[in-house]
């Protein structure tokens, strides 16, 4: 068993984030006016991007590298073969049973930020979840449309290999089918380790990863993230296991 995060350091992180969220509206939205530069900006500098949570509550997200992307040369910076989604789910219909697409990301193999926006469903939002979706009626209000959301993540994923954790959940509410996908909560090496049961991803990432991740809301970038480090971690068991099936 991997050891866990110090939890001091996981308040101290909590709290630094609440403080800078506490300030003046003009100080808020000039940082989020530096949100796209911040992206670019970590790209250019040739690293992996490490997600900043603090942006989580920004409104207006749309975050779109695809077509940069994709005339990039270094491999570092490519969308490549290999891509992680996460989406984040409000509630419609009678005390919000009915999931909906709130927020949907996407990484690459590097776990570079290729698309990340928020969505309007086409259905009245009920109930935002935002214990643990993170999602506000200020993010949906200027999320892009369901449809628009739908095509674009099509279009990205065509002709690769779709890495996510319970990702049947994730597709449903989308509405689309992908044949080629990796799923780290049905590698059979993971359930083993979670005493034959499906594993949660926090749970997978704690034990694999050594990572603290979903403590309070989530985040579609950091847990998409997170899928494609598993998925690396045992590319090859996870290659084998779905060429068998």
């Amino acid at each position: 068993m991997a050891r866990r995060y110090n939890r001091e350091d996981s308040k101290s992180f909590r709290s630094n984030r609440n403080s800078a969220q506490s300030g003046s509206n003009n100080k808020m939205y000039a940082f989020i006016g530096g949100l796209t530069a911040t992206v670019n900006e970590a790209n250019e500098a040739g690293r992996d991007y490490s997600y900043d949570l603090s942006l989580d509550n920004s409104y207006g997200r749309n975050i779109n590298n695809f077509n940069r992307m994709l005339d990039e040369r270094r491999s570092l910076y490519k969308i490549g073969r290999y891509i992680a989604i996460d989406c984040e789910f409000v509630g419609s219909g009678f005390k919000g049973s009915k999931s909906e697409l709130g927020r949907v990301s996407i990484v690459n193999y590097h776990g570079n930020i290729i698309y990340d926006t928020y969505v309007r469903p086409s259905r009245p939002v009920t109930d935002y979840r935002t214990k643990y979706s993170g999602l506000r009626p200020g993010d949906i209000r200027n999320g892009v449309s369901f449809e628009t959301a739908r095509s674009e993540v099509l279009r990205i994923i065509e002709g690769r290999v779709l890495v996510g954790h319970s990702i049947q959940n994730d597709l449903s509410v989308l509405q689309i089918h992908h044949d080629d996908i990796r799923d780290t909560s049905q590698l059979p090496e993971f359930k083993e380790i979670n005493g034959g049961q499906k594993p949660s991803l926090r749970f997978l990432a704690d034990v694999v990863l050594d990572r603290d991740i979903q403590d309070g809301e989530h985040s579609s970038v950091e847990d998409a993230i997170c899928t494609m480090h598993l998925y690396r971690s045992r590319k090859r068991n996870f290659d084998e296991f779905y060429s068998r099936r």
